[in-house]
Parts: structure tokens; sequence; C-alpha cells
């Protein structure tokens, strides 16, 4: 019963999450690489699901060149 309660608080906090963009703003988001994507139209009932703009999760990504990796490859 009590993990029922569990996945029930943690459903409903990512649904406030995805909803709320200050809040999402102080928490990061990283891709799961292992997720299984879910067809969420059957899921919905035609109700209008809120999501996380591309842009938003792509904001604080820095892509840097490691010097190490490089002096790797030259020799």
């Amino acid at each position: 019963m009590e993990d029922a309660k569990e996945g029930e608080d943690y459903e409903k906090f990512l649904d406030e999450l995805e909803e709320d963009q200050e809040m999402r703003s102080k928490i990061a988001l990283y891709r799961n690489e292992n997720y299984q994507r879910v067809d969420t139209a059957s899921m919905t009932d035609g109700e209008d699901v809120p999501s996380v703009p591309l842009d938003e999760l792509l904001g604080d990504l820095t892509l840097e060149d490691d010097e190490h990796e490089d002096e790797e490859m030259e020799g």
C-alpha cells in the first residue's frame, strides 16, 4: 500500500514539474538513454498534455572537447 502511495506521489510530482516552468528551471533534466517511448495519446483522453520545450532542456548544455582525448588521438 505504501508503494502505491509513493508511486502516486511521484507521478503527481512529475506532473507538477512538467507544468511549472519555474520549478523546472531549478532542476537538472537528463535524457534517459534506456527510455521506452509509450503512446501517450491513448492515455490522455484527448486533453492537451504540457511539454517541456527543447530549448529549455538544452539551455544549460555545454559541449567541450576533452584535451586529453585529443592528445591520445595524436600520438
